[in-house]
Parts: C-alpha cells; sequence; structure tokens
C-alpha cells in the first residue's frame, strides 16, 4: 500500500494542530507557562484562549477527514495552508510591525536589560511590580499584594517577547 506524501502531510498537520489545539484548551496556563506568559486565572481571558485551542482541535479533525475521505482531501489541504500559513504570515508581520516602529521611534537596536533586542520582556514587568512593592509601606503591603499580583498576571499576556 503506497501512502501518497499529500496524505502524509496532512496526518502529519492534524497530528501537530491536535495536540498543540488540545493542550491550549485543556491546560491553557500550563501551556503558556513553558512559554514564560503567566494568564492567571481571569475567566474570560481563559474563555479566549480557550476558544482558539478549539478552533485549532477542530479544525485537526477535518484535516483527518481528508487523510481518510479522498473526497474532503481538498478541503483539508486547504485549512491546513490557511491555518499554518495564518500562523506564520502573523509572526512575520508582527516582526516587521516591530522593526519599523523601533526605526521611527529612534530606538534602533537597543538591548534590553535582558539582552533582547526591541522587545519588552516579562522579566521587565515583574521586576517593575517588585520594586513598587518594596517602596510601599509596610502596612499595606500584604492588603495590596494580591491585587497586584493578579493585575500583573491578567496583563503579562502583552508583554510576551518572541
Amino acid at each position: 500500500m503506497k501512502i501518497s506524501l499529500n496524505v502524509l502531510f496532512l496526518f502529519l498537520a492534524g497530528l501537530l494542530l491536535l495536540i498543540i489545539g488540545s493542550l491550549i484548551l485543556l491546560m491553557p496556563q500550563t501551556f503558556y507557562a513553558s512559554d514564560g506568559v503567566l494568564l492567571g486565572n481571569n475567566p474570560s481571558l481563559l474563555s479566549e484562549i480557550r476558544a482558539s485551542g478549539g478552533m485549532l482541535a477542530g479544525g485537526a479533525l477535518v484535516i483527518f477527514a481528508g487523510v481518510v475521505r479522498p473526497t474532503v482531501r481538498s478541503l483539508a489541504m486547504t485549512l491546513s495552508i490557511l491555518i499554518y500559513g495564518s500562523f506564520g504570515l502573523s509572526r512575520l508581520l508582527h516582526h516587521g510591525w516591530s522593526a519599523l516602529s523601533q526605526f521611527v521611534s529612534g530606538n534602533r537596536g537597543r538591548a534590553n536589560h535582558s539582552g533582547h533586542r526591541n522587545h519588552y520582556s516579562l522579566s521587565s514587568a515583574q521586576d517593575q511590580f517588585n520594586s513598587e512593592l518594596k517602596t510601599r509601606p509596610a502596612s499595606t503591603t500584604h492588603r495590596r499584594h494580591n491585587n497586584d499580583c493578579s493585575r500583573l498576571s491578567n496583563f503579562s499576556h502583552l508583554l510576551r517577547s518572541d
């Protein structure tokens, strides 16, 4: 039995999407923490993140349908190209936009304290948070600590360094 290259490609693309989509859907905090992104416990944010994981897992099922049914193969290949292509293109656009905005703002190639060029990093946000916490009077530190931790984790996804 000869397996075509298209079927093999669809199987691998579907498997990868199913794994990633399922992890995002079922364990979003753990999945994103492996990249250094802290999602916190904000239900709205977690719902948005899980929705994208569900979309990826659902797309994987359509791609798997193309593996076993030749009539759906063209749709599965198109969907695979759209999903993977949109991730790649959006990353390229992000880096292009970041480089353009850094060039326009005059911050050309300066490295931040963690050595990454032209990106905000989660560690710099945590350093700022820790320095603000140290300057508060001791009586207000415990009361405000939980609120500040949740606020930091809610906005940490905006500071993700790619």
